[in-house]
């Protein structure tokens, strides 16, 4: 299975390839040929020039790695957080990446909205973009989980709970309802619920204690139809009953909770630039804090005993959820898209470029 970007038909001129033979592009960048008639085919490599790509997903990897997944041409980059080396691999566009407590790293993709297992103690190699080895290399990351079935075309948001990896997902075009899968780490089982937030897509995720915390928007997929609701919405679902516990709008006319975190006792959710600290039973507001000053999505980075958000495109602040009384505190003003921590050191993306800020003391 290839991922084909263009295909025509030629006369290569070839002992193999009488008359016209099938020949395109792949997505990663090399050509391929068929000849109907011989049934001879090859994959070659191409002197098509390089372009960055654009960091699309963000995540704390193990001791001084952070992976970076990339947008539209995709790709899997695990960067060396000490010398700044980033090894590359070729991948479908990634919408999220998860480190689980065994060390595995969970891949959510666009399109389909499949779920990779990435074994990184293993050598790499995807059969459809990069493949590496001999015929029958066994596939890493390998693909666990397919909701194409379901209508959604993007892991937007995963999170690890009790053994199991939820699955936020945003529906195909044309479409409203995205839903929350489980898949069970250990026997592949897996469920799928949509419109666990009724006509909208989950954006965001987070767990403790059994239960995964969502954020959720009010946009479908591309083309989609119109939204029927007017702000997003943060939830509670409780994994092994199936049951939804809760569910919160949170700012009206604000069109998603886009960053979901659980510290101090309480889930932290983010609407626009206002960041809420919310009874894990209740889904009630226990606190309401206002960090910047425009409503587009942001980000919140768990650190040490500390949360770090991102607001308006460029602002980062200081949160202590321990003594959320305390004021914010302001460390960045850069512009950037991506948020994580990881070892006492905050990871933000602008582009096809990755920063750092100490924030050790």
């Amino acid at each position: 299975m290839q991922n084909a970007r263009s295909f025509g038909w030629a006369e290569l001129g070839l002992p193999d390839y009488p008359g016209r033979s099938l020949v395109g592009t792949l997505w990663r960048g090399d050509m391929f040929r068929y000849n109907p008639t011989t049934g001879a085919h090859a994959v070659l490599g191409t002197k098509v020039r390089r372009e960055p790509i654009d960091i699309q997903a963000l995540a704390a990897g193990g001791r001084r790695t952070v992976y970076a997944g990339g947008f539209l041409n995709g790709g899997l980059s695990s960067v060396d957080t000490v010398t700044g080396a980033a090894s590359f691999h070729r991948f479908g566009q990634i919408e999220a990446i998860l480190r689980d407590s065994e060390g595995t790293v969970w891949i959510g993709q666009y399109p389909d909205a499949k779920l990779f297992r990435y074994r990184p103690d293993r050598p790499w190699n995807s059969p459809e973009y990069s493949p590496e080895g001999p015929p029958g290399t066994p596939a890493n990351p390998e693909a666990v989980l397919t909701l194409k079935p379901e209508l959604q075309a993007r892991a937007r948001s995963l999170a690890e709970v009790d053994g199991k990896i939820a699955v936020g997902t945003v529906p195909e075009g044309n479409r409203l309802g995205g839903g929350l899968a489980v898949y069970d780490k250990d026997t592949g089982a897996w469920t799928f619920t949509r419109n666990v937030v009724q006509d909208m897509s989950i954006v965001a995720l987070t767990a403790a204690d059994g239960v995964v915390y969502g954020g959720a928007s009010i946009f479908g997929g591309l083309g989609t139809t119109p939204p029927t609701r007017t702000a997003g919405a943060a939830f509670a679902y409780h994994v092994e009953r199936a049951e939804k516990l809760w569910e919160r709008e949170l700012v009206p006319g604000i069109a998603a909770v886009s960053a979901v975190a659980v510290a101090g006792g309480a889930v932290w959710a983010l609407a626009g630039h206002s960041l809420f600290a919310l009874d894990p039973e209740t889904g009630g507001v226990l606190r309401r804090l206002e960090l910047g000053t425009r409503s587009n999505d942001g980000a919140i980075a768990v650190g040490r005993r500390k949360l770090y958000v991102s607001v308006d495109g460029a602002l980062i602040f200081r949160v202590d959820p321990f003594f959320p009384h305390r004021d914010p505190q302001l460390l960045v003003n850069f512009p950037h898209r991506r948020l994580a921590a990881h070892e006492g050191w905050l990871y933000f993306s602008r582009g096809p470029e990755l920063y750092r800020v100490d924030v050790r003391r």
